[in-house]
């Protein structure tokens, strides 16, 4: 994908999030809030951005549990409107910003965890590693930039998803999953861990192919005897971690 679609990803998910009703939280989400605890633990009672924040209900998670103040970067408007009625509707107090991860309109140096599940992987890599470099320069030194993206290696995923755009289902635009973040060499970060998680949501996504439902059903049953840490090689998410030091 070349720089000038990022005004189609833009306006892909301003439609998206317009159109589709999102259930408030989901096992999906459950599970990239686990992470974002276990990465994120020494950071209690700091300044969390999620760059890509969507609905916003992870981020409001994460304030509401006293993990941090919440700061939250979207390009879409409808995004941002749906993040904002979330806090207000659950009486927390949230910071929005209507902006491009590409850019994003903070200063150097203030932000303790900079963040995003399901954005990078929409992005050329140019554009990937703009994005990091932006994510890593508002954070302060010792600060923390965590991405989560759909992995490469999640098989029964990239199956599901080519058979939705092979029919014309895909609704999330251009999204190339991810093999490594490491990369990418971000100046003054280090990537300190990267490990894929998450294998029944890449089930899910078979869920696409209508006559593959019995198959799902005996796959999900296989799996249950199976150790996570096998089955979690080829999960959905890889999540990527880097630590700013200087």
């Amino acid at each position: 994908m070349k720089s000038k679609n990022v005004k189609e990803v833009a306006e892909t998910w301003e439609n998206l999030w317009k159109k589709t009703k999102f259930e408030e939280w989901d096992q999906l989400s459950e599970n990239i809030y686990r992470i974002l605890c276990k990465e994120t633990f020494r950071t209690r009672n700091k300044l969390l951005l999620e760059a890509g924040s969507g609905t916003g209900r992870i981020s409001y998670k994460l304030k509401e549990d006293a993990r941090g103040d919440a700061v939250l970067l979207d390009v879409s408007k409808a995004a941002i409107r749906t993040s904002k009625k979330l806090f207000e509707e659950k009486g927390e107090m949230g910071f929005f910003i209507l902006g491009s991860i590409l850019s994003i309109p903070l200063k150097d140096d203030i932000i303790d965890v900079a963040w995003n599940a399901g954005v990078l992987e929409h992005f050329s890599e140019s554009e990937q590693f703009l994005a990091l470099k932006e994510m890593s320069r508002v954070c302060k030194n010792k600060g923390v930039v965590i991405t989560l993206n759909p992995f490469s290696g999640a098989l029964f995923y990239r199956i599901g998803k080519w058979f939705a755009e092979k029919t014309n289902t895909w609704i999330y635009g251009y999204e190339k999953p991810i093999k490594s973040m490491k990369r990418f060499d971000i100046e003054g970060c280090v990537w300190i861990s990267q490990y894929p998680v998450d294998f029944d949501t890449t089930i899910n996504f078979l869920s696409q192919i209508p006559f593959l439902n019995h198959f799902i059903s005996l796959l999900r049953k296989i799996s249950k005897k199976l150790p996570a840490r096998m089955l979690n090689q080829c999960g959905y998410l890889l999540v990527s971690v880097a630590r700013k030091v200087g």
